[in-house]
């Protein structure tokens, strides 16, 4: 997923499956919206959890290009915790997550955008289902340093809704939406907004394959040269240690 800075962050049934972990994943893809683009980059992460808690690191850079001249770049980095809070039945845990990240973006003029905050998180997690559902609200706080002019700050809320539709036994291969929508506190006419539709399949236990095509909208974009969406494409390769 193409989140710069935002409340997107790697939900805990994705991430947290064993005492540690970690991931790697290559990626390359095509976007089109400001510019008609193709990107490489890569995403790493580490976890460690502790049963009732757990947190994460993630670190991701993006490169864009167009006829071999460099047109965007981007890079993020995350940390998260979550406290899981109560188990409401046997398939449904309600957590809260806390989390903070720094994203730089030389076209939407970032440099960088810091954002923290945090919410509550239910997973819908049947033990031997084949869908897996998330649904979290968050409350934030946005800090931007922005084209050399001065700071930028705003307060957000976000609703964000993570669904995954099973295609093995194992579980490792599987079909994703994410739907995403951001509004500023006090103007819910300036609000972000995408959906992520993918799917991941698994070549061995530690090896993955995944696709995604997202589409992102901005309502206020911070320069009238700059258009209100990208659309995109991601491929990817991905490693995954899990207790090794």
């Amino acid at each position: 997923m193409e989140r710069t800075g935002d409340t997107r962050t790697i939900a805990p049934a994705f991430i947290y499956k064993g005492p540690w972990g970690a991931q790697l994943n290559i990626k390359g893809g095509l976007q089109a919206g400001n510019f008609v683009e193709g990107l490489v980059g890569a995403n790493t992460s580490f976890y460690q959890n502790f049963g009732k808690f757990a947190y994460y690191v993630e670190g991701e850079y993006l490169y864009y290009g167009q006829n071999w001249e460099t047109i965007r770049q981007r890079a993020r980095g995350t940390l998260r915790s979550d406290l899981t809070l109560a188990r409401l039945s046997e398939d449904i845990q309600l957590s809260l997550p806390v989390f903070a990240s720094a994203a730089y973006d030389n076209i939407l003029l970032l440099a960088p955008r810091v954002t923290a905050g945090g919410g509550v998180w239910l997973d819908y997690k049947p033990e031997n289902g084949i869908f897996y559902n998330g649904l979290s609200v968050f409350v934030t706080g946005e800090w931007e340093r922005w084209a050399g002019l001065p700071d930028d700050s705003a307060a957000r809320t976000s609703v964000r809704n993570l669904s995954q539709l099973f295609l093995n036994d194992a579980r490792n291969s599987y079909l994703l939406l994410d739907l995403f929508y951001t509004p500023n506190v006090v103007d819910i006419g300036d609000f972000r907004a995408s959906t992520t539709l993918g799917v991941v399949f698994a070549v061995s236990d530690i090896i993955n394959f995944s696709a995604s095509g997202v589409f992102e909208y901005d309502s206020e974009p911070r320069t009238s040269a700059l258009k209100n969406y990208d659309v995109g494409t991601m491929f990817g390769l991905g490693l995954n240690l899990e207790n090794l």
